[in-house]
């Protein structure tokens, strides 16, 4: 400081005069009976003054010191803060999954013992339905035995009705296969007729059952495309939104940060852009940080609309802080 170097010169310049005035009494000759001469130095009346200037400004050197030891203490302090909760957040997504993992395994030895209670129960109504089978063939065995019996008589009391018979059936005979050979043939050439028609119309079919689905065929694939088209849009229009909400971001009060803050954010968009609600999903660390993304979003509201397409009504975006 430049007051500073004023004080330490003058300093010097006093000592200096002193010195040379000391210097020089020590090398002059001495002079005999001559009365001793009393030399004075008069210093700057304004040295004590500058004395003073130098001490207040060392003072307020000290104090703009411990100020800034201060500042970088507070800095250290909310900066540890921070990290304090970016590790509770830490522990607690590991709780929530470690919770997770407990509960998963749980439901899987639940299912296991559910499984083996069926398999147990299947393997008991397999028993029982083979002993209900069981007796039912040796039911149809006694049955199937009774009845060839009765068969038997049956058929012997045929035999003798059939002999007597047999000679009027055989004349009837002749007479009926004569009229269903007729019969047959007539049945046969429709027959043929029929199985014609039938593979022609069958033909038909499925030529126009071919034709239908190449039709199908090609409406699904430009419906496809006009879908993938559609996503390629909204993609765009999504992966341009953090950038289009940044101008609106504004910083907190207070704010504090190494850079590199992100938050994931779910907006709820209505049909002409406006942003019905928005929620923080993934925390960045940072509550002043995620309100002013909360924030940015509702003065960005309403959103552009993507061109030729309606928004989708829930959205997902990362949001970082801007450099």
């Amino acid at each position: 400081m430049p007051e500073r170097r004023y004080v330490i010169a003058a300093v010097l310049l006093h000592l200096a005069v002193a010195l040379g005035v000391l210097l020089s009494n020590a090398l002059a000759p001495r002079q005999v009976q001559k009365p001793p001469v009393i030399e004075a130095v008069m210093l700057d009346p304004t040295f004590k003054q500058q004395q003073q200037q130098a001490a207040e400004v060392e003072r307020q050197r000290e104090a703009e010191a411990q100020q800034q030891e201060r500042e970088a203490e507070q800095r250290r302090q909310q900066e540890a803060e921070a990290e304090a909760r970016r590790r509770a957040e830490a522990d607690r997504r590991q709780r929530e999954e470690e919770q997770r993992q407990r509960e998963q395994e749980r439901k899987e030895q639940q299912r296991r013992q559910e499984q083996a209670e069926r398999e147990r129960q299947a393997e008991a109504e397999r028993k029982r339905k083979a002993e209900e089978q069981r007796k039912a063939e040796e039911e149809r065995e006694r049955k199937a035995a009774e009845q060839r019996r009765k068969e038997e008589e049956a058929r012997k009391q045929r035999e003798a009705e059939e002999r007597r018979k047999a000679e009027e059936e055989r004349k009837r005979k002749e007479a009926e296969e004569r009229r269903k050979a007729e019969e047959e043939r007539k049945r046969k050439e429709a027959e043929e007729r029929r199985k014609r028609e039938e593979a022609e119309r069958k033909r038909r079919e499925e030529e126009e059952r071919r034709r239908q689905e190449a039709a199908e065929r090609r409406r699904a694939m430009e419906e496809q495309m006009r879908a993938e088209e559609r996503q390629r849009t909204l993609n765009r229009w999504g992966s341009g939104l953090p950038s289009h909400i940044e101008r609106y971001w504004r910083r907190p009060p207070g704010f504090s940060s190494d850079g590199g803050l992100e938050a994931k954010l779910r907006l709820n968009v209505l049909p002409n852009g406006e942003v019905a609600s928005v929620q923080v999903i993934e925390s960045s660390g940072n509550a002043l940080f995620d309100r002013s993304a909360e924030r940015a979003v509702d003065a960005a509201s309403p959103l552009p609309l993507p061109q030729g397409e309606t928004p989708p009504r829930t959205i997902v975006i990362n949001f970082q802080e801007p450099r």
